[in-house]
């Protein structure tokens, strides 16, 4: 189920909901799309990586979501970061993938919201299992992430 919460009013308001899509540990969106980190249900399947829901078709529940980056999440979902660089039409969506059988990594969709979306893949494998922070800022067009596979102390880098 979607929800809207206006910090300058009590309460929340159901946008609508969609019964193909589950697990979700990560979210984004710009002004057309939604973008989900989780599985999409097809028949009894189940598709892990980054899906796309329209804005318009929240209301209705069995809107089929499109599959725009497919990768191995593995079978304990935790929250990991999802982050578009423009919120009005992106262009490019990041995400931290975390697990013991992945490792750590960075990827990448260029152009999220196109009729042909491109998954690059990872653009960067740093971390250990145990490193989820990720952020993006748009006002530098960085990716920060926190990391001690490099220092045990534990830094922040800036990934520009």
């Amino acid at each position: 189920i979607f929800y809207s919460a206006d910090p300058a009013m009590a309460g929340i308001v159901e946008l609508g909901q969609n019964m193909k899509i589950e697990n979700v540990t990560g979210l984004a969106a710009d002004a057309t799309y939604y973008y989900l980190l989780g599985e999409r249900r097809n028949g009894t399947e189940r598709i892990q990586g980054v899906h796309r829901l329209p804005r318009a078709a929240l209301a209705d529940p069995m809107a089929e979501p499109t599959t725009i980056a497919e990768f191995t999440m593995g079978t304990t979902f935790t929250g990991r970061a999802l982050y578009v660089d423009n919120t009005t039409s992106a262009t490019v969506l990041y995400t931290r993938n975390v697990g013991f059988s992945v490792g750590n990594q960075v990827l990448a969709v260029v152009n999220p919201g196109a009729a042909e979306p491109l998954f690059i893949g990872p653009i960067l494998r740093l971390g250990t299992t145990a490193d989820y922070a990720m952020t993006y800022d748009s006002a530098d067009n960085a990716i920060y992430l926190f990391e001690t596979e490099t220092d045990t102390n534990r830094r922040i880098l800036s990934v520009n």
